[in-house]
């Protein structure tokens, strides 16, 4: 979030300089919504701005036309902002900022708080869009649906992973098994070198039955979650169903990340 800021040029680097091109059009998501006027009507809002726009493929689409692919209908785009609910609230703003036809888009946390419409627009407006975009996110799913390159940082280090994060923990994964392989074929030690205090590197005999269990579970936990990722996109704009889905897996996706957080601790135990 706070790159995002810098880059944005809503904080000052502590160091080093930020250039930014000349072409540049930056367009900042951010978690807390603006201040709106709580008396206007949506499409008053919208037209504040323009009463026509023209999107990135040169096209002049109408306000109400706008608002309407956004999930506004006609008697909603008549509503006054004060009684529409969060969800419709981000909507609007995202559709706002997205008329100043940005480039560069940043989005901090974008799927925090959004509700199934809005998070579908959002994804499908990124499918079509052309230009970069930088996502801080917690999302697996959202980043598995819209990024192509990762920086991670873990201890301290940045590192640059090309593919989607499910790709970069299956790599990680293939690391550690591939570590786990070396360290098999290692010449065997003699017993005047074993230290009878620990059991295969350094692994209690329980610690040794926890990761045999974890390697066991993790491949299927990680089989339902791929399951229910196409069965989201399968659904498409059945929203009740969507929202079904998301919840398990929510769920799903947290027991992979404990496990393969479990999993990781104790193969550095064995280091």
């Amino acid at each position: 979030s706070t790159l995002l800021k810098v880059l944005a040029g809503q904080l000052a680097p502590t160091a080093g300089t930020v250039t930014i091109g000349q072409t540049v059009r930056f367009g900042f998501f951010t978690q807390q919504l603006p201040q709106f006027d709580e008396g206007m009507r949506v499409i008053d809002y919208v037209q504040e701005h323009g009463h026509f726009v023209t999107n990135q493929f040169g096209q002049r689409i109408s306000a109400t036309r706008l608002l309407d692919q956004f999930l506004f209908t006609e008697e909603m785009q008549y509503t006054y902002i004060a009684k529409l609910s969060g969800g419709e609230r981000r909507r609007l703003y995202l559709l706002r900022l997205l008329m100043d036809q940005p480039n560069v888009l940043l989005l901090d946390e974008p799927t925090n708080d959004l509700d199934i419409p809005t998070l579908t627009v959002l994804e499908r407006y990124l499918d079509t869009f052309q230009g970069v975009v930088l996502v801080v996110s917690h999302d697996r799913y959202f980043l598995d649906r819209v990024v192509d390159k990762l920086f991670t940082l873990e201890k301290g280090t940045w590192d640059r992973f090309y593919g989607d994060y499910s790709e970069y923990l299956e790599e990680k994964y293939s690391h550690h098994q591939e570590k786990k392989g070396e360290k098999a074929t290692a010449p065997s030690i003699t017993k005047t070198n074993i230290t009878p205090a620990k059991t295969k590197a350094g692994l209690t005999s329980r610690q040794e039955e926890e990761l045999r269990r974890i390697t066991e579970e993790l491949p299927r936990y990680e089989a339902m979650l791929k399951g229910l990722n196409a069965a989201i996109a399968a659904a498409g704009s059945n929203y009740e169903e969507v929202e079904s889905l998301l919840s398990e897996q929510k769920e799903t996706q947290e027991k992979v990340d404990a496990l393969t957080e479990r999993w990781c601790e104790l193969e550095d135990l064995k280091a």
